[in-house]
């Protein structure tokens, strides 16, 4: 009986260690995935907010070439600064039409549509201001480009451009703290898993353990017993023998 308890107790706890293992094994390459994931979404997110910089950059320096070009138009009505400043108001405004058209998640398309519609407050006053210098009107249309009228355009394109990026910056930084929250809680829970599953080896283990040893003591005690009755047996086997030996010679006396 102890023979052929104690193989079927090995193999029920090495299922368990197997099983341990196993969800151990699932666990770590469960991490693994989150950090490798965590650092996939990281890379987009620094990728998103180089774009974001990089279309900032390029709206600036085109706004900034765009009225040094306007303003060297107007003073020289020169037909070189007058494709100079054609060429960058096609580019300026092919970038804020791409912006537009590519609807980015995390893109102010409020903002952009204002910056837009300041771009072209803007071009309908330079286009004034290079009609004037053409007639002769150099002195007047310099004015215009100095006057409030084309100044609160000029601030709002800085303004627009400004709450595009700054927004574009928050919900980059939104996102990726977002998604490292959700990949720490996956974390912790899968941390939980594998402490519940080690848990209820432990005591399984132990409670087979004690169950084995409870075994082991019955065995024992079931063995001891039947020596005390085999001894018994030969006691009284013993006592009938000798019973009988004296009953015949009693027999044997008396005849």
């Amino acid at each position: 009986m102890t023979d052929s308890a104690r193989p079927k107790t090995g193999w029920f706890k090495a299922k368990w260690l197997i099983f341990a293992v196993v969800v151990t094994i699932a666990m770590f390459a469960l991490m693994g995935w989150h950090v490798f994931n965590t650092f996939q979404v990281s890379r987009t997110v620094q990728e998103a907010y180089v774009r974001g910089e990089k279309l900032r950059d390029q709206i600036c320096r085109l706004h900034q070439e765009q009225m040094l070009s306007l303003a060297m138009l107007v003073a020289t009505n020169s037909t070189t600064w007058e494709r100079r400043y054609e060429e960058i108001e096609r580019k300026l405004y092919s970038a804020i039409q791409h912006a537009l058209g590519d609807n980015q998640p995390g893109y102010n398309m409020e903002a952009l549509a204002s910056l837009k519609e300041a771009h072209e407050r803007l071009r309908e006053r330079g286009n004034r201001a290079i009609e004037l210098a053409r007639v002769g009107y150099t002195r007047q249309a310099l004015g215009m480009l100095t006057a409030p009228k084309y100044e609160r355009p000029r601030n709002a394109f800085s303004e627009q451009t400004d709450l595009f990026i700054q927004d574009y910056r928050k919900y980059l930084s939104t996102r990726l703290l977002g998604e490292r929250d959700r990949e720490l809680i996956s974390l912790v829970v899968a941390f939980f898993i594998f402490a519940i599953s080690l848990s209820v080896w432990i005591i399984l283990v132990r409670r087979l353990d004690r169950h084995q040893a409870e075994m082991v003591q019955e065995i024992g005690e079931r063995t001891s017993a039947e020596q005390e009755l085999r001894q018994l047996a030969g006691h009284l086997q013993s006592v009938r023998e000798h019973e009988r030996s004296a009953i015949a010679r009693e027999i044997h006396d008396e005849m």
